[in-house]
């Protein structure tokens, strides 16, 4: 599965994100999300794309989902 590119791009209420399984990540993805404070990404995560997070909330916490354990 993928998240394609500028996917989330804009979203400014998106806060949190959950991502249950997926590979790859697009460019610029979740670009331009001001409110983005958490994002956990899965083990199956293999490709992340350029920027994903340009301009968006400088203190987005991203981890994996197998660190929640």
């Amino acid at each position: 599965m993928k998240i394609g590119s500028a996917a989330f791009q804009n979203c400014r209420d998106l806060n949190l994100v959950y991502i249950p399984e997926v590979n790859e990540i697009g460019m610029n993805a979740f670009a331009l999300c001001p409110s983005l404070s958490d994002i956990i990404f899965p083990a199956t995560l293999e490709n992340v794309g350029a920027s994903i997070f340009m301009m968006s909330n400088t203190k987005v916490h991203a981890r994996f989902d197998s660190e929640l354990n």
